[in-house]
């Protein structure tokens, strides 16, 4: 899969989108907000991280259900 986004912000600046750790795109895909937080997560990341956050959903389905054969 080839990174359209780059990240801009975070602990992650500067590495393409498909290159964070999973846990990570699905926090983007859904962030949460501190309360006193000004900053959120650009609209375009957010579609891209949805995006890639249902393609590893599907992957780990599949993997699970190999490992279960």
């Amino acid at each position: 899969m080839t990174a359209l986004i780059t990240l801009t912000f975070g602990k992650h600046a500067g590495k393409p989108l498909n290159d964070v750790p999973p846990d990570y795109v699905k926090w983007l895909a859904e962030p949460t907000y501190r309360e006193r937080s000004t900053f959120r997560v650009p609209a375009d990341v957010t579609a891209a991280a949805l995006i890639l956050r249902d393609a590893i959903e599907i992957q780990e389905r599949e993997a699970k259900d190999v490992r279960a054969q």
